[in-house]
């Protein structure tokens, strides 16, 4: 007598569910690391901003705006990721709006 072996899908073990919600963790962890940066960036900015300013040095700001704009398109990075995270983890054929 024959036994027939009996495979179940992903959707019958839970696979599914767990990998969406691995994909939706990743993208919370990925959104904080962004608003991390941002928030480093900003003070590594007023800092160098405060020693231009105490030291009297002569010198244009452009140093203050290149520092915060390299963290800044840091952080885009880490939120542009997110986003498609974000995209990966809907059903097919669900609208993006926000």
């Amino acid at each position: 007598m024959m036994q027939s072996i009996l495979v179940l899908s992903p959707f019958d073990v839970g696979a599914e569910a767990s990998i969406v919600n691995s994909v939706l963790w990743l993208k919370l962890v990925v959104e904080s690391v962004g608003a991390l940066i941002i928030g480093i960036g900003m003070v590594a900015s007023f800092v160098e901003f405060a020693r231009i300013c105490f030291t009297h040095q002569t010198r244009d700001n452009n140093s203050v705006r290149q520092t915060l704009a390299r963290y800044m398109a840091l952080a885009l990075e880490f939120q542009l990721g997110a986003t498609f995270l974000r995209r990966l983890s809907l059903p097919v054929g669900t609208c993006l709006e926000s």
